[in-house]
């Protein structure tokens, strides 16, 4: 995405570090927008009293913040899911872009319209598709995002699938012919194996830039 909207726009962000669990954007919260490079970034639908859940997710193919993204209806805050760098731009710097220029905003326009899709395509599967098929799809999608060796726990998975973390832990121990655990490492061992438990919401989904969906 960063490449997409070229020099002139990028020239004028920074590169920070993010932690895990740190909000980025949130209603109040819109000062920038952010490029993630080496961390993911999870969108989540606040519905109140302490309750969210994951609608969607952002990694280097995307950004965060962006003027008519989904997060701008409001409800929606993003949570740093996996530690990492992103680049980060002041959002006044990307509006005047988008003004100044019709590429700018044909990119923006074709990126929000994969966002909406995304949201639509998660929410029906979270509704028929089993939590094996949905792990699977989970796993393969950070891998391509992040490399096979990322760090994950069994916590941020549950977080990221809106489920349990106990029900997670079984899930992945049914998995264990295509998965290899170490502490908080999950390694992807045998890619074809996982791919065959994945649901078919990973092939429409797929994230990471010059890959046909």
């Amino acid at each position: 995405m960063a490449a997409a909207l070229g020099a002139r726009v990028m020239g004028q962000a920074d590169t920070v570090a993010l932690r895990s669990g740190q909000v980025i954007y949130a209603p109040r919260c819109t000062e920038f927008v952010y490029f993630p490079q080496t961390t993911l970034v999870s969108l989540r639908a606040v519905i109140g009293h302490g309750e969210a859940a994951v609608t969607g997710l952002v990694g280097s193919e995307g950004l965060i913040g962006g003027p008519g993204l989904p997060e701008e209806l409001g409800g929606i805050e993003a949570v740093v899911a996996i530690a990492g760098l992103a680049g980060r731009l002041p959002r006044r710097a990307l509006v005047e872009a988008c003004q100044a220029s019709a590429a700018v905003r044909s990119v923006l326009e074709r990126y929000a319209e994969d966002r909406f899709r995304e949201t639509m395509i998660r929410a029906a599967c979270a509704t028929v598709h089993p939590l094996r098929a949905r792990l699977s799809s989970l796993l393969l999608s950070l891998a391509d995002r992040l490399g096979d060796n990322c760090r994950l726990t069994h916590a941020t998975l549950a977080a990221l699938l809106n489920a349990r973390r106990p029900t997670v832990t079984l899930v992945v121990r049914s998995l264990q012919n295509a998965l290899v655990q170490d502490r908080a490492r999950l390694r992807i061992a045998d890619r074809k194996a996982l791919l065959s438990h994945a649901c078919r919401c990973y092939r429409l989904l797929r994230p990471y830039p010059g890959e046909a969906r």
